[in-house]
């Protein structure tokens, strides 16, 4: 009981007074406040905030969009794809023409990858689609080859892919 005691007595001396108010807890612990205030947390600056790409992605090809057969987003920084490739992020969209955002982009410039999950079996943690998976790249208009987003209120980028370039192909 006594080692008990002494725990609640080092914890409620551990804790900051900023805590202590924050929980309603200020004023009822005996033992005196030795503890620093924690500094505030500083909210995420305008910078970091800007710094997003945001991708609307919609598929033309045969076969429908839901929760087993979607649509994932990659992120990639260069316009070639392998299955050694390291995406800077990926998301999974399973209504067509949805949106799929990613805040915090680290990259000077990205390239933008849809994948369509046409089979329903392909697992994104366990590596790359499977050779044959229907594939596009966001592509500016008139031009024949990916195009880079920059990152920030301009980072968007509208991917529509019919499934007539395959993965591994």
């Amino acid at each position: 009981m006594r080692l008990a005691s002494m725990m609640v007595l080092a914890c409620a001396t551990a804790l900051s007074p900023t805590l202590l108010a924050q929980t309603g807890q200020a004023g009822r612990s005996a033992a005196p406040q030795t503890a620093k205030p924690a500094a505030p947390v500083a909210a995420p600056t305008a910078a970091a905030a800007q710094k997003s790409v945001n991708v609307t992605v919609k598929y033309t090809g045969k076969g429908i969009v839901d929760a087993t057969h979607d649509i994932v987003v990659v992120l990639l920084p260069g316009p070639t794809v392998s299955p050694s490739s390291e995406p800077l992020g990926m998301q999974s969209v399973t209504k067509n023409g949805g949106v799929a955002t990613f805040p915090n982009v680290s990259s000077a410039t990205v390239y933008v990858l849809a994948v369509y999950d046409d089979k329903g079996t392909w697992n994104q943690q366990s590596g790359p689609p499977p050779a044959g998976t229907p594939m596009g790249w966001y592509m500016a208009p008139k031009s024949t080859a990916p195009t880079a987003v920059t990152p920030g209120p301009k980072g968007v980028a509208a991917l529509t892919f019919d499934g007539s370039k395959k993965f591994g192909q």
